[in-house]
């Protein structure tokens, strides 16, 4: 009886292994947001469906693993299949992830100083136009226009604009990853206080793009 009773445990394993891993390879083919809660419920899932498999294959392994300074596993059978494949991950060994877009030939300047002088001509929606895919995507042509002119209009004309800074950044505030220069203007208008200036520039096609600009009140110097 209680042979019997093992038996039908080892079989049901292998049938929860058999469903798991096609319910994964499913979600692998057809799932486009792979965050890493998903990812961390797959492995744990893969390795629990491969243990299951393991149960009805003839033979025994055993594992002793120190996947780290302090900490040492030592495991056997189908729990030792669990360990294996929860701590090695291929598709974290082959793949290093996205990489940033390389340098443009050219340097990134100019694109910034043909945007600035298109904001200060008023000239907003040809600095639009010349904006990377993410700023058009996330600014409506329209509101684009209408924040440059309700923010702009009441500061007056340009009076002086000098360059304070420049800095690489591969990820910005948001979390967001990429190749990024960060240009840094103190702007005096005629009307109101002086204004800090950051443009940041990505690449984009091979080419330098306008990404973000934005204005903050400067402290007095």
């Amino acid at each position: 009886m209680p042979r019997r009773k093992a038996s039908t445990e080892v079989w049901l394993a292998f049938a929860f292994g058999i469903i798991a891993l096609s319910v994964l390879f499913f979600v692998a083919l057809f799932s486009s947001n792979h965050n890493a809660l998903l990812i961390t419920i797959s492995r744990v899932t893969l390795s629990l469906a491969c243990a299951g498999i393991a149960a009805v294959i003839p033979g025994f392994i055993d594992i002793d693993l120190k996947p780290s300074v302090n900490t040492a596993i030592r495991a056997g059978g189908a729990i030792a299949v669990f360990v294996l494949v929860f701590f090695f991950n291929p598709p974290g060994l082959i793949d290093p992830g996205p990489q940033s877009p390389a340098n443009p030939s050219e340097n990134y300047m100019p694109v910034v100083q043909d945007w600035v002088a298109n904001i200060d001509a008023g000239k907003y929606e040809v600095a639009y136009q010349s904006a990377s895919r993410s700023t058009q995507e996330n600014y409506e042509k329209g509101f684009f226009l209408e924040l440059y002119k309700d923010y702009l209009t009441p500061l007056g004309n340009l009076v002086d604009r000098k360059l304070i800074g420049a800095a690489s950044a591969s990820q910005l505030p948001n979390g967001e990853k990429g190749n990024y220069r960060i240009i840094s203007y103190r702007t005096q208008f005629e009307n109101g206080p002086d204004q800090l200036e950051q443009i940041v520039v990505t690449v984009e096609d091979g080419s330098w793009k306008v990404k973000d600009h934005t204005y903050y009140k400067a402290p007095k110097p």
